[in-house]
């Protein structure tokens, strides 16, 4: 329990700390991708595929990290986000990611 503690406070503090470079670098395609990639996370909870949106969620964070421009942080999130879909899968705790689909 601490160590998936430990892996969602690591995703909270890095992926926060990317999105002011995220939002200089946001351009329209950027956007639109991203909404689409949360468009299929959602459609997948409402069908019921639950490992299906764990990766999709995992897509969009890293998605996002990467559009910081910060390639060094991006593959941390990469990281995290497969061990934090690891986490959500064994023991389905979504609300520790500290977001939604309709948060995206």
């Amino acid at each position: 329990a601490d160590e998936a503690k430990d892996v969602f406070d690591a995703r909270q503090l890095i992926e926060c700390g990317l999105m002011p470079d995220v939002a200089r670098r946001m351009n329209a395609a950027a956007a639109a991708e991203l909404r689409d990639m949360a468009r299929e996370e959602r459609q997948a909870l409402r069908s019921g595929q639950q490992s299906v949106a764990i990766r999709l969620s995992a897509d969009f964070h890293v998605r996002l990290a990467q559009l910081s421009g910060n390639a060094t942080l991006a593959e941390f999130v990469e990281r995290l986000c497969s061990r934090s879909s690891l986490i959500l899968a064994v023991y389905g705790q979504r609300g520790h990611l500290g977001c939604e689909s309709h948060d995206h």
